[in-house]
């Protein structure tokens, strides 16, 4: 703890053993934010909703923000994929979501091969999280114009998560 932070807490707390708020300040994941929540400084951050991902394919819905870990919970939607052998017979660009399942076969046999099958009317929701600062800059890169639609977008995908064009906007189709 700094001697600016020790000086603060004094103030705040003048008859309370300083040593005994730094063992608790101290036993906290974020001692800044601690200290600051203590001296009634504590600012929280304002956190986007939304932001893009890196290559602007997929909108990132946040779902938390942790105070303490400075991480930021969200999930985001993809289409689902689906395993299947097929005959080696059978060219692999032909294959689509609506014949693999006719065009596939017992894993096993001889002269087969393995294909993740892309399937866009179905989408899966995917939860993980990422620093603020991460959050921040991916946040700097969006348009403003596209969180109205972003959002717009998230909320259809609430109720009907599996219908494709309500979650592969791409940043250009936005403008």
């Amino acid at each position: 703890m700094t001697n600016i932070e020790k000086a603060l807490l004094s103030n705040v707390f003048p008859h309370v053993d300083i040593t005994l708020l730094e063992e608790v300040i101290n036993a906290t994941p974020n001692t800044e934010v601690a200290t600051e929540i203590l001296c009634g400084i504590y600012l929280e951050p304002e956190v986007p909703q939304q932001v893009w991902n890196d290559d602007k394919t997929r909108t990132y819905i946040m779902d938390s923000f942790s105070k303490w870990t400075g991480n930021v919970s969200y999930h985001y939607f993809t289409p689902k994929r689906v395993s299947a052998y097929f005959p080696n017979s059978v060219k692999s660009e032909t294959i689509t979501e609506e014949n693999y399942k006719s065009l596939s076969c017992p894993n096993g046999d001889d002269g087969v091969y393995h294909l993740w099958v892309s399937c866009p009317s179905i989408m899966e929701k995917s939860t993980t999280s990422m620093e603020l600062a991460k959050w921040m800059k991916l946040h700097a890169k969006c348009p403003i114009d596209m969180f109205e639609k972003i959002l717009d977008e998230a909320e259809k995908s609430i109720d009907e998560p599996h219908v494709v064009h309500q979650m592969t906007l791409k940043a250009e189709s936005i403008h």
